[in-house]
């Protein structure tokens, strides 16, 4: 027994030696790497990182969901900036669909040392909403960490080695994939932007939108140290229009920004009108993710802000929508304006800055009207437009309302137009509208629109 006690002390002796001395190298590892980056940053621009103008962090709003890399808004960023003559005129895309606010910040250190960009914009938030962020900081530590850096990548060549000379090369990831680790626990594996594979833990949840806010408001303080401390000026970007998904997203990220004193890009008044110009799936997938013209809008406006901010030279672009030329302009739009249970008027849509007529008619068909400042009847030889309901008493009505009955659309190529109740009392109520330019004609009319 007594020599049982001594082989088992002296191989625990010898196990806690080896787990020592395995971290004591580990952390002289670490050491070593972190004191040699102050000597060899000046050197990596060869091996194909480097300085570059702009870092863009994010999810897959960044990345470029459903469309080649090359469409993607860093990629237009980075043709515009080398149009321009732009030096650094780099831009790297580092979205990944699926990756939330405190992903972003445990990998950027990393991302930060080894691209020095000038510029960090961040597009991150909305992920968020359905995940669960891990209490401690180790995925931050275990992120900035040289050695596990290190480690990472000499196993990611071993194993492309081998597939390199495998009968069947696994072939490399070009879509997500979510492995299940446990209830509620996944992994998510996706190849970037610049062709690495990448993955990291998701814990779903349904976390408040208090949390949320709370969340995002702390990784971007962090976030920002980071970009900072590494020379690079943090750019907050918010999504470009405030759906159900976005906006409180945007709000957490606005408040954020401003509380921080961030710089903060919102992008939202442009794309407004952008998409009061022409038809939304034009510019905007179905599941809320830009479109190429979308992200050349993007990618336009962007530098013009980086003009502003004092960190790229030269003018602003003075069209920003010039990638809508060519799509056909969006039809005119009219609709019930109804507030509880009870029609108030029409909601008009149509290109910003036209005025619209509001016209009303008791019976459908075809009326000859011909413009003078406003819409008068007019014979069918004198006519310049034809609009789809009669002339009428309710007609007549809604002519010598003409100015009650006529807006400017807004900035977003939207307005409202109440109509008095006695003018809805008829048994069959037609509207209609037409659209007028500062020129003395008629632009286009809105088909009828049966109110009762």
């Amino acid at each position: 027994m007594a020599r049982l006690q001594v082989v088992c002390g002296l191989i625990a002796r010898r196990l806690l030696a080896l787990v020592l001395g395995f971290l004591l190298a580990f952390v002289l590892l670490e050491f070593a790497l972190q004191l040699s980056a102050n000597f060899v940053r000046g050197d990596r621009a060869g091996e194909g990182d480097g300085s570059c103008f702009a870092l863009c962090v994010g999810d897959s709003n960044t990345f470029g969901l459903n469309v080649p890399k090359e469409l993607a808004y860093p990629a237009q960023l980075e043709r515009l900036l080398r149009d321009r003559g732009a030096s650094p005129a780099r831009v790297v895309n580092r979205g990944v669909p699926g990756k939330p606010t405190w992903i972003v910040d445990a990998e950027l250190a990393t991302d930060l040392d080894r691209f020095r960009p000038r510029v960090l914009l961040i597009l991150c938030g909305v992920n968020d909403r359905n995940l669960i962020r891990p209490e401690d900081r180790l995925d931050d530590w275990l992120a900035r960490s040289r050695a596990v850096n290190l480690l990472r990548r000499t196993w990611k060549n071993t194993q492309e080695h081998f597939e390199a000379h495998a009968v069947e090369p696994r072939n490399r990831m070009a879509a997500s994939a979510v492995e299940s680790v446990a209830p509620a626990l996944s992994r998510l594996r996706f190849a970037d932007r610049q062709n690495e594979d990448r993955s990291f833990l998701m814990h779903f949840g349904n976390p408040s939108k208090e949390q949320v806010a709370l969340w995002i408001r702390e990784d971007l303080a962090h976030i920002a140290t980071r970009a900072r401390a590494a020379g690079a000026l943090p750019i907050v970007c918010l999504y470009f229009e405030d759906n159900n998904t976005f906006a409180p997203i945007n709000a957490a990220l606005g408040e954020s920004a401003r509380d921080l004193g961030l710089l903060l890009f919102d992008p939202r008044p442009a794309f407004a009108r952008a998409l009061a110009r022409v038809d939304r799936s034009h510019l905007v997938f179905p599941d809320c993710h830009l479109k190429p013209p979308g992200y050349a809008i993007l990618a336009r406006l962007l530098v013009n802000f980086a003009v502003e901010a004092g960190v790229l030279a030269g003018p602003s672009i003075e069209d920003v929508f010039e990638p809508l030329n060519g799509i056909p302009a969006r039809a005119p739009r009219v609709s019930p304006w109804i507030e509880g249970g009870v029609t108030k008027g029409v909601e008009v849509s149509y290109l910003p800055g036209l005025k619209a007529q509001l016209l009303l008619s008791s019976h459908d068909g075809l009326t000859h009207v011909r413009f003078q400042g406003t819409v008068i009847i007019s014979l069918q030889n004198e006519s310049s437009a034809q609009l789809p309901i009669d002339a009428d008493e309710s007609f007549r009505a809604a002519l010598a309302r003409s100015q009650a009955f006529t807006v400017v659309l807004g900035d977003d190529g939207t307005a409202r137009i109440p109509i008095p109740s006695e003018l809805l009392a008829h048994e069959r109520v037609f509207a209609m509208v037409a659209f007028i330019d500062d020129e003395p004609e008629i632009t286009a009319v809105s088909q009828r629109l049966a109110l009762r």
